[in-house]
């Protein structure tokens, strides 16, 4: 998102004591705390639609100061240095702002009568695109209908003539993912006699991109494959991989749909959406499910489940030395000479803080975060998703993985984590005792994760101004929420200082 809300002393901190007045709503609260442009500053245009009642608009004011400058189509927003890209998109108070502006929410001229809320959010279509970035413009490219014929035609071919199947229902949805194409359907095929409907989801090969170095696609299908029917490891049941381009033009693999919820990222699960409208009890169950999966990943036996494949040592040996060359590499081939003032001192204090590996290394996940699960109606882990950056490493790896997104979706975000999660010290310590070993230097892993996330960050940047999704002087490359985040833990210069110094 591109507007700030941030009070004009600078102030970060919760809202101040109110002397007896009727305390702020929730939705007040977090326009308060959320400085929007940390999260997502750089990524796409947003369109947000905002109203809030005369009561709230006085006391907006009264926090954030007076001024009410009226702009050509949103008469609620203060635009603070450069000059502001608002286009209409039809009634009052609705527009579209660049990512590079900021803005400063101080009241609106006609007031609505919805109480003391004051509501903030994106427009539907720039969310879904926002939550869509894994398929770029590639699906809503493809034809409906086309790719219904080709998939009815296709499945004949794995169940036999007799199966007659066809697509009643195809969909390509937002997702939390960057590095594939995702489909939906639903297919209906006879079996020993009985038609029913299958739900399907399709993860196919990118067609105009290529998101993580030396990508290989097959690689998530590999490790879904030897984790099926892996007790404590729920992962998707696994039905083909097609490596023939002659149906879609590129590899894909069906699996069958995991009935469930998954935590949104855009905007953050600790903003708004069903998590945090859940009770601290089911947050707390959601917390120790997930860190039970993850304990039981780090708990397998790799070598009997066939996983050698991820010691290739292409990049070193498998561990840290690996993961460090690997993403050395990455950002090299990303950045493509271009200064990455920020990540390049983050890697100079990982280099020269490097710990010492504590043991032997277990397989990795990669991604491992809440996002990347499917969660069931009980809060329970119904599937771990999304393995295209699993490798062998130490099991800090993934807890430093899981612990940064933590805070990188609310201590970075100046927002509260969900009431019901366990402090990461209770967390550390209940998966020391499920994984059987003490883990340490959580800091640092924590460090090398966002680092990650940053060089991911680098590239993506990239193929969003490839698509024309992104305009082509963003700094999103430099100066985004991984890398705000990091050097505000280092006490680094903030990255757009670091980048204007670069440039000058």
């Amino acid at each position: 998102m591109v507007a700030t809300l941030e009070p004009s002393t600078g102030n970060s901190g919760p809202w101040p004591d109110h002397q007896g007045e009727q305390p702020p709503s929730r939705i007040e609260r977090t326009a308060h705390r959320c400085s929007l442009h940390r999260f997502v500053k750089g990524l796409l245009p947003a369109v947000f639609d905002f109203s809030c009642s005369q009561e709230s608009q006085n006391r907006l004011i009264d926090r954030y100061g007076p001024r009410l400058v009226e702009c050509p189509d949103m008469s609620m927003c203060h635009h603070i240095g450069k000059p502001m890209a608002v286009g209409q998109l039809g009634g009052t108070g609705r527009g579209v702002h660049h990512y590079r502006d900021t803005c400063e929410l101080t009241g609106v001229d006609q007031p609505h009568d919805q109480g003391l809320e004051i509501n903030v959010h994106l427009h539907r279509h720039n969310l879904a695109r926002m939550r869509s970035v894994s398929a770029m413009p590639e699906l809503t490219e493809r034809d409906p209908d086309h790719l219904s014929t080709v998939f009815s035609a296709w499945l004949a071919g794995r169940l036999g003539p007799d199966a007659d199947p066809s697509i009643v229902g195809i969909t390509a949805p937002g997702s939390n993912g960057f590095s594939n194409e995702t489909i939906l359907m639903t297919a209906r095929w006879s079996e020993d006699g009985e038609v029913a409907d299958h739900k399907l989801v399709v993860r196919v090969h990118p067609t105009k991109h290529t998101l993580f170095l030396e990508a290989d696609f097959s690689l998530q299908y590999k490790v879904l494959s030897n984790l099926q029917g892996i007790a404590g490891v729920p992962v998707p049941n696994l039905r083909w991989y097609e490596e023939d381009p002659a149906v879609l033009g590129v590899p894909f693999f069906v699996m069958d749909h995991v009935e469930g919820r998954i935590p949104a990222d855009n905007l953050p699960y600790t903003m708004e959406g069903w998590l945090l409208e859940s009770t601290p009890e089911q947050q707390e169950t959601l917390w120790w499910s997930g860190i039970e999966a993850l304990a039981a990943i780090h708990t397998l036996d790799w070598r009997a489940l066939g996983f050698e494949f991820l010691a290739d040592p292409t990049h070193g040996e498998p561990g840290l030395e690996k993961n460090m060359t690997y993403y050395r590499r990455f950002l090299d081939w990303a950045a493509g000479g271009r200064p990455q003032p920020t990540a390049e001192a983050v890697w100079e204090w990982l280099v020269a803080n490097k710990p010492a590996e504590r043991g032997p290394v277990v397989l990795s996940w990669g991604d491992s975060r809440i996002g990347n699960i499917i969660w069931d109606d009980d809060y329970q882990a119904a599937a771990v998703i999304d393995w295209e950056m699993a490798a062998l490493g130490q099991p800090e790896l993934d807890l430093g993985w899981w612990l940064y997104f933590d805070r990188q979706f609310s201590e970075g975000l100046g927002i509260p984590r969900p009431v019901g999660f366990p402090s990461h010290e209770d967390t550390v310590a209940r998966y020391e005792e499920l994984i059987g070993r003490e883990v340490g230097d959580l800091l640092w892993y924590q460090i090398f994760a966002g680092w990650r996330f940053a060089v991911i960050m680098c590239r993506l940047c990239d193929l969003l101004q490839g698509s024309d999704l992104l305009p082509g002087d963003s700094d999103m490359g430099t100066n985004n929420l991984a890398t705000q985040f990091m050097a505000q833990l280092l006490g680094l210069p903030s990255p757009a200082e670091a980048g204007s110094d670069t440039s000058t």
